[in-house]
This record gives C-alpha cells, sequence and structure tokens, in this order.
C-alpha cells in the first residue's frame, strides 16, 4: 500500500486533500496475496489497522466484505516510519535539498547567475513533484554525481582545455568510460546524454555536449597543404615551406589571427588517403582525364 501510494499523485506531490483510496483486490494482487493463507494474513492485517492507520469500507450490512481500503494522506508519515523507509514528502525534501546544496556550488563567474536559477528552480520542481529529468527522484546517489561533474565541466570548458573522452572521464571520475555513460553519443556523433542536458539548459544552449566543452572520442584537426601563412600571437607560421601534409589541432587553429595564401583555389578532400596522393603529387594535374588543371591550389581536409 505503501508502494502503491507513493506512485499515486497524492503521494508524488502532496497536492489535494482526498484520502487515498485503492480497490482491495487490486491491493491484493499488488502485494501477491490474491489466495490462500496469504489472502487471510493480509486481510487480517489489514482488519488491524481499520480505525487507526487506514479505513475498510464495504456494505454496511455486512463487515467482512471489504470493497476499497482508504489511507488519509496525514498518515503519511506514520505508515512510512513504521515501515523504516522515507516518506514520499521527506523523499521530496531530500531532493529538493540536493538542489539547494547544489545551487551553491563553485562555477566560472559567467555561468554563476543561470546555475543558480537552474537549480533553484529544480529545487521547487522537487518539493512540487514536478519533473525533475535529466535527475531522478529515487536516484540520489546518481543525482550526486551528475551535480558533482557539471561544475568540473563548465570549469574545463572555462580553461580552454582540450582532452580525448577517455583521458577526462579518468580525471573527473576515475573510470575511463563512465563519462561517456553520463554524456551518451547521439545520432551525429555528439557526446549529450543527461550531462549534455544539463550543459544545455545551465548555458542557455552554448554549451550542449562534451565536445562544446573540449573533450572529444578522437582527436579533432585539420589537414593542410599548400601556401597557407597562419598568424599567432608570436609571429607567422608559413606552411608553405613544408613539402608533406601538415596536421593542425583544433586548439592551434582557435589561436589564429589571420590566415593568408597565394593559392587561386581551395580543394577540401573528404578521403585522408586521395588528400595524401594529391598532396605529393604537387598539385597538379591528376583528376581530369588522369590530370587535373590548377596553376596553384591547396588542399584541406578536416577530421
Amino acid at each position: 500500500m505503501a508502494r502503491l501510494y507513493a506512485e499515486s499523485k497524492a503521494g508524488r506531490t502532496g497536492a489535494g486533500q482526498r484520502d487515498f483510496l485503492i480497490d482491495l483486490k487490486k491491493l491484493l494482487a499488488d502485494a501477491g496475496c490474491q489466495d490462500g493463507d496469504d489472502r487471510s494474513t493480509a486481510i487480517r492485517q489489514l482488519k488491524e489497522l481499520d480505525g487507526s492507520l487506514l479505513s475498510l469500507e464495504g456494505p454496511r450490512r455486512d463487515s467482512d466484505i471489504i470493497h476499497q481500503v482508504r489511507f488519509p494522506s496525514a498518515n503519511e508519515s506514520k505508515l512510512f516510519a513504521s515501515l523504516e523507509i522515507p516518506s514520499p514528502t521527506r523523499r521530496r525534501e531530500m531532493l529538493a535539498s540536493q538542489f539547494s546544496e547544489a545551487a551553491r556550488f563553485a562555477v566560472p563567474k559567467i555561468w554563476r547567475g543561470s546555475w543558480q536559477k537552474f537549480y533553484s528552480d529544480f529545487a521547487e520542481a522537487a518539493l512540487r513533484g514536478n519533473a525533475v529529468a535529466p535527475f531522478s527522484r529515487d536516484d540520489l546517489e546518481g543525482n550526486a554525481e551528475l551535480l558533482a561533474l557539471a561544475p568540473s565541466l563548465l570549469a574545463w570548458q572555462q580553461r580552454g582545455e582540450e582532452s580525448l573522452l577517455r583521458f577526462a572521464s579518468c580525471i573527473l571520475t576515475g573510470n575511463s568510460k563512465r563519462l561517456g555513460e553520463l554524456a551518451a553519443e547521439n545520432s551525429d556523433g555528439r557526446h549529450t546524454g543527461k550531462l549534455g542536458e544539463i550543459l544545455n539548459r545551465v548555458t542557455g544552449g552554448k554549451l550542449q555536449c562534451l565536445e562544446d566543452v573540449g573533450i572529444s572520442a578522437s582527436p579533432r584537426f585539420v589537414l593542410v597543404h599548400g601556401p597557407l601563412r597562419l598568424l599567432f600571437q608570436d609571429g607567422w607560421l608559413d606552411l608553405g615551406v613544408l613539402r608533406g601534409p601538415v596536421r593542425l589541432s583544433d586548439s592551434d587553429i582557435n589561436r589564429v589571427s589571420r590566415i593568408e595564401t597565394s593559392a587561386l583555389r581551395c580543394l577540401t578532400v573528404e578521403n585522408e588517403t586521395s588528400f595524401h596522393e594529391l598532396a605529393v603529387s604537387g598539385g597538379a594535374n591528376r583528376m581530369q582525364n588522369g590530370r587535373l588543371t590548377m596553376d596553384r591550389a591547396f588542399w584541406l581536409e578536416v577530421a
């Protein structure tokens, strides 16, 4: 009966003044006490509680016939205390407290206001029994893990660090696979999941996945070849003096303030093998009728 009450609207939200009513047959079926000695024991126990914790209802002319059980919400704490488990009200309070504490976590200044509002709203939702996805009403331990990771990811992005998923997972969780489980890969290859949803809502959509934070399953880079000059804070990098292709990391590309090239055309090549063939050919004469007619070009492959 406690479980059915906890699953009811009254149990989930604490709203409403009406008593919780349940059909006796349903109660016995859910308890696995439909027949024999189990049924007799269940009926006896219900009658012992009649008038104190609950009320048994049936035709007035025959008190041995029971149609339904009435449980007043006011007796919630008494019922759950007798079972030595937290009541639904207590569980809502514990969940709200978890979110209220999270609202005070240290996060980068840029996200502090939205972070506090996000978790203050969740604390209110928890007290009312409203939806708290991607968190769970019943798994406080799992919630604690998500709550602890989210500030670390925001700080990771703020520092501008880039790491591979399994390494970052070891650093943040002590388990090389756990971060990927909490931020499952979606159909477009981005790692979102529960953590992605939290990041999305806290940052107003600016960060939606681990890749936005700087954590990826494989290195992010671009292969380039040709007359390309990149301006960094410390000076120019001239890739045109190199004979072979160059692999530039995403973090290095983000540091570039200016790009120059003397090439007349830029080709993007999807296949790395084809890219290398074009690069070693010197850029000329390989595509149309076995020849590619270009005077000057550079090749770029994004990975």
